[in-house]
């Protein structure tokens, strides 16, 4: 199958029902990669190789030859235009669109211009599908190609059983990922520390000349076994990713070339293996993505949904779920990067899925997603996800929003609550980066639907019922402000709160009455109540003071 979309796989949506090719006998079989709607002077600039354009307005004074020499320059891939604005493009126009190869298409006036995209859209998504679905097929045969030429399904076992090699693979970071049975290899490296691992360098050759770099481990215990343990880096995009482990006797001096070659042979298979299930996973990863789309749709209970969700995902899916959305300026920073960052943090959070009680893990607009069916242990759970993206993934600076639990035809609602909860982290001006929607509280009175704080307001409370009193109480000594919040917290019992004060309950009515004057409030008054009870707890949030 081709792994490009073009213009006659566009032209076949329902948009182009009726579509008119007005530079006659040019092929429809231009790549697309972009799609951009073009009514601003001087754009052409800034397009793009295999970019396809809109152009609304734009033709009835733009359409010159300087214009098209410029499209053409560039290598766009066609233009799309409604059929009202053919009496606009000239017959040299066309001649030269022509020329140039650039196809014209004009469809019919009652579609908007978002039709033509969300149908690039729906076929990019349609073709990718089914490139994944054969790329997929491919892998598993390829991998079944690789794996069972033996009964053993374990790499280093078949190595084992070909060429009595005793050899394992491991991580970076010295976690088993294959080993041979002749050996105690899973004891060995249960105590086995990254801190024994030494710097790489030149350990011999291989058949064809090539130089093969790693390092020896010795130690005591090995030299009483009668052998040495030689690690053979495995990188991957110029990275290492892990360690190709074999015994050897300890008295040793050289490897002879024979081994290392089929050393880096084994290798490339596990390499290939490890790309090619690693593929698998992220294409799957992928489509596992459209689930959350889906899911975020949905208003009322859909049985329909829930078996294809649950289907595609290889999960049953929970009728409620807590959202837990992750968002760092790195993951935004670049586009490959996220996919790649995400991909680390879906295996790393699968590592513990037991723990985490079989979460979802999506990713949608640069935003890390875990939907979580039980808040049973969430505390330790969200501590858990701090502690991969800072130790493991290296992410130092990060917000994390949690929603409220929700039914699974209302995680647009959860998706939102996390998305507010992280804009209030972000935009309250503290060191905290990590935000529970309902522990937002009445501050949700405040902040609009992407969780901005309305600071206009809550300043102007604060220095209207709040700053007199710690004024007050800096000049005289006195305790105003605790006393007014500790008033609040006992539900305006005198008789408790002079009894935590530790005063008379006549020295807190003096304290009151004074706090009544300063600020001109009667706490006989609903609404002064309010007013107060907003100040004092935006006072208490420490959101407004760290403002200030």
């Amino acid at each position: 199958m081709d792994n490009k979309i073009r213009i006659k796989d566009l032209v076949t949506s329902s948009v182009f029902n009726n579509y008119c090719l007005i530079t006659a006998d040019l092929s429809l079989d231009k790549e697309i990669n972009s799609v951009t709607i073009m009514d601003i002077k001087g754009i052409e600039k800034w397009v793009h190789k295999d970019e396809l354009l809109i152009i609304g307005d734009f033709a009835k004074t733009e359409l010159n030859t300087q214009f098209i020499d410029a499209l053409h320059q560039k290598g766009i891939a066609g233009i799309i235009t409604k059929k009202k604005y053919k009496k606009y493009i000239s017959s040299d126009n066309i001649n030269l669109f022509t020329f140039y190869k650039i196809p014209i298409i004009l469809i019919d006036d009652f579609h908007p211009w978002s039709d033509v995209i969300i149908s690039l859209k729906e076929i990019t998504i349609r073709h990718r599908t089914q490139l994944l679905k054969e790329n997929e097929k491919f892998y598993q045969e390829l991998i079944s190609y690789v794996s069972t030429h033996s009964a053993e399904t374990s790499l280093c076992n078949l190595v084992y059983k070909k060429i009595q090699l005793s050899s394992a693979i491991v991580d970076k970071n010295m976690h088993l990922l294959d080993f041979s049975n002749d050996w105690a290899w899973n004891e060995y490296f249960e105590n086995f520390s990254v801190k024994n691992i030494a710097a790489i360098e030149p350990l011999g050759y291989d058949l064809s000349g090539k130089a093969v770099t790693g390092f020896v481990f010795k130690s005591k215990f090995l030299e009483q076994l009668d052998f040495s343990l030689y690690f053979l880096p495995i990188l991957e995009d110029g990275k290492l990713e892990s360690y190709f482990v074999f015994r050897s006797k300890h008295f040793s001096e050289t490897i002879p070339s024979e081994l290392f070659s089929k050393c880096q042979n084994i290798k490339s298979i596990f390499f290939l293996k490890h790309s090619l299930i690693k593929k698998i996973e992220t294409n799957n990863i992928f489509l596992q993505n459209s689930v959350f789309e889906e899911l975020i749709k949905l208003s009322t209970p859909s049985q329909t949904v829930l078996e294809k969700s649950s289907l595609t995902l290889g999960q049953r899916i929970n009728t409620d779920y807590l959202a837990v959305v992750i968002y760092s300026k790195l993951m935004a920073s670049d586009y490959s990067q996220p996919e790649k960052e995400f991909i680390n943090f879906y295996y790393e959070i699968n590592k513990h899925k037991g723990a985490f009680f079989n979460p979802l893990i999506f990713i949608k607009d640069y935003h890390w997603i875990v939907l979580f069916p039980t808040n049973k242990n969430i505390e330790k759970n969200i501590e858990l996800i701090s502690n991969i993206l800072k130790d493991e993934l290296h992410i130092s600076k990060f917000y994390i929003g949690i929603s409220s639990f929700h039914k699974y035809w209302n995680l647009n609602i959860a998706w939102q609550e996390a998305l507010a909860a992280i804009q209030f982290a972000k935009s309250s001006n503290t060191s905290k980066n990590i935000q529970a929607y309902q522990q937002i509280g009445i501050f949700k009175l405040f902040t609009n639907n992407k969780g901005d704080i309305n600071y206009l307001f809550l300043d102007h409370m604060y220095k209207h019922f709040i700053l007199p009193l710690i004024m007050y109480d800096k000049k005289h000594d006195s305790h105003l402000v605790q006393t007014l919040s500790m008033f609040f917290s006992n539900n305006f019992s005198y008789t408790q709160t002079s009894k935590l004060l530790f005063i008379h309950i006549n020295t807190l009515r003096a304290r009151l009455k004074k706090i009544e004057e300063l600020i001109n409030v009667d706490f006989k008054n609903t609404d002064s109540l309010m007013n107060l009870y907003i100040a004092i707890r935006a006072y208490q949030s420490e959101k407004l003071i760290n403002k200030n």
